[in-house]
């Protein structure tokens, strides 16, 4: 295996100097990229760097929270996708269905050029974003945010569907396989490039899932293409399902424009024999002939018409189209681009599949598909109050969000207060999807978060993040679809924690144990020091929820970690608070922490803050910490070396002359449990 990848590697050696990507395997594509193009996984050498050297900033962020640094700056991810293309010299014809392995005839790399030049000039976010491009003598390198092709991304959908199927088929004599607790870290530093691939595939093919309930890809790509006709004035000439590429968030991007060109320079049939040599065409794309007057962008239109109508006809069955996309194994890892293939999509296919599809759609797909100069322009069948998508609660979610800072701060607060919590709300008619508003929504409320704009709506976007995610610690069975957005949402709260605002703190404090299990145990050490301030906070609330959340932290954090170490001190100066409640919520913390120090610590270990803090209780002004104290002396009494449990049978019977029957009534029980520690201790 080593082998195969070094001949792989090593046949792409004339890499330029200044390159920043470190190259790993091809992606194992059955089909070929329009243009020849091998896909390759890549590392991107300037993201690790900054990470492993400690800064502010953006490089501090780019450290703690690569997900969503990722998502803020595609330049900054340390997963990144290189399409790279060789000239062959001695090639000087290349036939549509000899499989060209990367490497091209000199014509074919001359429009590999055209590809080059528009990527670098077209900037929209529903086209591929381009990172980097360069050329050496014999070879052409386009770096671009981490994606996968659409065809393998249905592929690794349906695989996952037949698993599901196949899981919910199975026994329930026969055993479940067990998954981790922890959601694996995509981004880690201590995470394989392999594995970090295999998390974003993963969560791209999830992603794609769970948005074929909804039209929002479509309508992503209808605006990418809009942009180029109706802005550019450029054809794009292979809108096929080869130049669709999903991110791992789930977004559908166009790209491939090795055939552009601007309207006044597509000839009909010359263009569209040109459109027949292209790789999408070998492999099964079949766009109708144009009349020699059509309109320049016909091809284009039909072509995204029949793209979607394939993708939700193949979602539709799993089992309809996966053959068309099913390669060699052996020789899709020699090879990474294999010719053979078809998806059998033509004219005839696409009149089939508009019959299975939803009123709405297929009156949307009519009107793109119209060939007369009176037609509609994309961009205005791109609104949003289209029927298409008027009724698409997706859309008009996602359509708000994109347009936040153009809206009126009554339809905001509308918004996050009271449309989108209703959205998520199971019972609802027009209710998102839980696995759609987690790979789709959760990313777009990310980046709100991160827009200093929306300082004032921070709060209800965090209460609609926690809406989207909470609902999943109730499953005991982690799904690793849901791996890229936990590991999002994680950075999402400890970006939270840097907030001054009060609600949020607020907010983050009271939701944090309902969500606990969701988040990796890297989070508590990351935020420590950030939830250590609320213990000085003004507001006795936070310092209250603060004080309740340390015991967490100690458990999810290892035992010469700082919350250990420092968890009975700062309770035992809590005891020292104005507020009662803060006071109560210390002795309960030292009550769960010394628990769960009973199962792992001798008595000769006691952390002797335990017994000031038990002390201090019992002798509280307030009847419910004093209520508090003795229940906690009752769990605690095996912890406590003999001198302390006599000081605390003392201070315990002192409790009788409280003035709350509540308080005398537990005195009794806690008097015997430290009685019979101390015997036990006296035995020992």
């Amino acid at each position: 295996m080593l082998q195969s990848l070094w001949k792989s590697l090593s046949s792409w050696g004339d890499l330029p100097a200044s390159f920043p990507y470190t190259l790993g395997s091809p992606v194992p594509y059955s089909f070929e990229l329009p243009g020849g193009f091998v896909q390759f996984n890549a590392t991107n050498t300037t993201a690790k760097a900054s990470a492993a050297v400690p800064s502010s900033s953006a490089d501090g962020q780019a450290r703690h929270s690569p997900t969503l640094a990722a998502l803020l700056n595609p330049s900054n991810a340390q997963q990144v996708s290189v399409f790279a293309l060789k000239r062959d010299k001695q090639q000087q014809q290349q036939t549509a269905l000899s499989p060209s392995r990367g490497t091209v005839s000199q014509a074919s790399f001359d429009q590999a050029r055209n590809h080059l030049a528009k990527c670098k000039t077209l900037l929209h976010p529903n086209l591929l974003k381009v990172l980097g491009t360069y050329e050496t003598k014999n070879a052409l390198y386009v770096v671009t945010e981490c994606c996968f092709a659409l065809p393998y991304v249905l592929y690794l959908s349906q695989q996952r569907q037949k698993e599901q199927e196949l899981e919910a088929k199975r026994p329930a004599s026969l055993p479940q396989q067990q998954c981790s607790a922890d959601p694996p870290p995509a981004s880690s530093s201590s995470a394989t490039a392999a594995e970090a691939v295999e998390s974003l595939r993963t969560s791209a093919a999830a992603a794609a899932a769970a948005a074929s309930a909804s039209c929002w890809n479509l309508l992503e790509l209808l605006q990418g293409l809009s942009f180029l006709h109706d802005q550019c004035k450029l054809a794009h000439g292979e809108v096929s399902p080869f130049s669709v590429f999903v991110t791992p968030h789930g977004k559908w991007k166009l790209s491939c424009l090795g055939l552009s060109r601007p309207f006044e320079k597509v000839h009909w049939p010359l263009f569209y024999s040109e459109i027949l040599a292209s790789a999408s065409v070998a492999q099964g794309w079949e766009p109708p002939r144009p009349d020699a007057d059509a309109r320049p962008d016909v091809v284009d239109r039909w072509g995204l018409c029949a793209v979607f109508a394939w993708w939700l006809d193949s979602r539709r069955d799993p089992y309809s189209a996966g053959r068309y996309l099913h390669g060699n194994a052996s020789t899709v890892a020699a090879s990474s681009a294999v010719r053979g293939v078809s998806i059998r999509l033509n004219e005839a296919f696409l009149r089939q599949a508009m019959q299975r599809i939803s009123g709405p759609l297929q009156r949307l797909m009519q009107q793109l598909l119209c060939v007369t100069h009176a037609a509609p322009p994309l961009v205005k069948l791109a609104e949003g109050n289209n029927p298409c998508f008027a009724g698409d609660a997706c859309c008009q979610l996602l359509l708000f969000i994109r347009s936040f800072p153009m809206k009126s701060h009554v339809d905001k607060e509308s918004f996050f207060e009271q449309q989108l919590p209703a959205a998520l709300q199971q019972q609802q008619p027009q209710r998102v999807s839980p696995a759609l508003a987690l790979h789709l929504l959760l990313p777009e409320l990310a980046l709100l978060l991160m827009n200093n704009s929306a300082n004032s709506y921070h709060c209800s976007i965090l209460k609609c993040v926690f809406g989207i995610v909470a609902p999943l610690s109730s499953s005991s069975n982690k799904d690793k679809d849901n791996a890229l957005p936990l590991l999002l949402f994680a950075e999402v709260l400890a970006h939270a924690f840097n907030s001054s605002d009060r609600a949020i703190r607020f907010m983050l404090l009271s939701q944090l144990a309902a969500v606990q299990s969701l988040l990796p145990d890297s989070f508590f050490l990351q935020t420590w020091s950030q939830l250590t301030l609320g213990v000085e906070d003004s507001a006795p609330p936070i310092r209250a929820l603060t004080t309740r959340a340390l015991p967490l932290y100690a458990a999810r954090t290892p035992v010469d970690g700082p919350p250990n170490t420092a968890l009975f001190g700062i309770l035992e100066q809590r005891m020292r608070d104005v507020s009662g409640g803060v006071r109560l919520e210390a002795v309960a913390a030292a009550a769960t922490a010394a628990a769960r120090a009973m199962s792992s610590r001798s008595a000769c270990n006691c952390p002797p803050e335990l017994v000031a803090i038990l002390g201090a209780a019992l002798k509280d002004p307030e009847d419910a910490v004093r209520l508090a104290g003795l229940e906690a002396s009752v769990h605690s009494g095996e912890l406590l070396p003999l001198p302390d449990l006599v000081g605390l049978l003392s201070a315990a019977a002192f409790c009788f002359l409280s003035p709350s029957s509540a308080v005398v009534a537990a005195a009794p029980t806690c008097l015997h449990a430290l009685t019979e520690a101390a015997k036990a201790k006296t035995a020992e």
